[in-house]
């Protein structure tokens, strides 16, 4: 008895060559479908943790804006400042802990007032530098840093046996080393401008732009800021420019203790016009 032969077609070999590349092409497109989700995922994680920080930097430079007083005798201004850096005078209660009972035999602590000197800018290494994708080099950036003062016009401090100051009224914090700018407009009721400097009686501007970013200030754009505070010094109303930054976030501060009856105006006008006089006697 005979058994039919039965005959099995396999493949050949350039089957199997076509297979295996269409196999490693479709692994290749997975593979980069894969690792562009996965660098979109760090770049939204990334993005969402700028915006949590720079709302909270915002959130506590606003809280002590809207804290400060006018102008205090003996103080000074409720605020002064420039583009990048800003002081203020706050009036709060003083810390908690000082209401707290405390043991005959505990160190007493330092005492507070109600009044709180509170300063804002970007810490910079003057000596160092670092290069950018460029090529060029900037000063070391180091971050936003919040100075605070709870007790004004008392001895600054002693000196410890090795030589190492010491005073616990001064609380001098890197508050937050990736943000790298700070910038600052007051609105005088009329005009932003880039300085405010203090005047008699209340001084303080009607509201305050404050801007933070993940860049550092470019020497071209302090040059242009410093022709700027020089045009509206003598009066001229220069245009403030935007600039093409997608990682800085501002908030503007309404300052609830101005004068109602723009007396910040009244003050810039009067100083502006002290500029123009020395300008035509020069």
């Amino acid at each position: 008895m005979s058994r039919a032969a039965t005959h099995r077609k396999g493949l050949t070999l350039l089957e199997v060559l076509l297979a295996m590349g269409l196999m490693v092409m479709v692994m290749g497109v997975m593979q980069m479908f894969y690792v562009g989700s996965l660098r979109t995922a760090d770049e939204g994680e990334a993005l969402c943790r700028d915006v949590v920080l720079a709302q909270a930097a915002l959130r506590r430079i606003a809280e002590d804006i809207r804290s400060c007083s006018g102008f205090l005798a003996a103080y000074g201004p409720g605020i002064a400042g420039d583009a990048h850096f800003m002081v203020l005078h706050t009036v709060r209660l003083p810390g908690k802990t000082l209401f707290e009972d405390r043991s005959i035999r505990d160190e007493p602590l330092p005492a507070e007032c109600d009044i709180t000197k509170i300063q804002y800018y970007v810490a910079e290494d003057e000596e160092e530098t670092v290069e950018l994708e460029d090529g060029t080099e900037q000063l070391l950036v180091y971050g936003l840093v919040r100075w605070e003062q709870n007790t004004l016009h008392q001895p600054v401090g002693i000196v410890r046996d090795d030589g190492q100051f010491d005073d616990e009224r001064f609380d001098v914090e890197l508050w937050a080393d990736e943000i790298k700018y700070l910038g600052f407009r007051y609105f005088d009721g009329v005009e932003w401008v880039l300085t405010w400097e203090a005047g008699p009686g209340n001084s303080l501007p009607q509201a305050v732009e404050v801007t933070v970013g993940f860049t550092p200030v470019t020497e071209e754009q302090l040059e242009l800021e410093e022709e700027i505070i020089e045009s509206q010094r003598l009066g001229d109303q220069a245009e403030l420019p935007d600039y093409p930054y997608g990682d800085r976030y501002a908030m503007v501060v309404r300052v609830p203790q101005a004068d109602v009856f723009l007396g910040s105006r009244l003050m810039r006008a009067r100083s502006v016009g002290m500029a123009n006089l020395g300008e035509q006697q020069r």
